[in-house]
């Protein structure tokens, strides 16, 4: 079983946090992209450490983290530095550079209006 709960606040990043029950060991932690920096923390019962990770490696796979989780938030990607381009009328694409990363979002949308997921 997993309890999970994430925020995401363009200007500054993201912060997810979890619960997680496995073989009746429970563990919580979080990982965040905040202010440019990437880091992921984990403990067993909540109380005992067991992952702690910082550095470039974290940051840049955090903020590519956010970034794919853009797909929902189309409207992040009407921020400056974004590029919008369609194939057609039903499949957009957007290009964007944010928190230190480019990414490249295909789109795909039905004939209602909604985005096809």
């Amino acid at each position: 079983m997993a309890i999970a709960e994430q925020v995401i606040y363009w200007v500054r990043g993201l912060i997810r946090q979890a619960s997680v029950r496995v073989n009746g060991l429970i563990m919580r932690g979080s990982d965040r992209f905040l202010d440019r920096s990437g880091a992921m923390q984990w403990k067993l019962f909540g109380i005992l450490p067991f992952l702690n990770a910082t550095g470039p490696d974290m940051t840049r796979s955090a903020a590519g983290r956010i970034n794919i989780e853009s797909l929902c938030l189309p409207s992040a990607l009407l921020r400056p530095g974004g590029e919008w381009a369609a194939a057609d009328s039903t499949h957009p694409h957007a290009r964007f550079s944010a928190h230190t990363e480019t990414a490249d979002l295909d789109y795909t949308v039905k004939e209602n209006g909604e985005l096809k997921t």
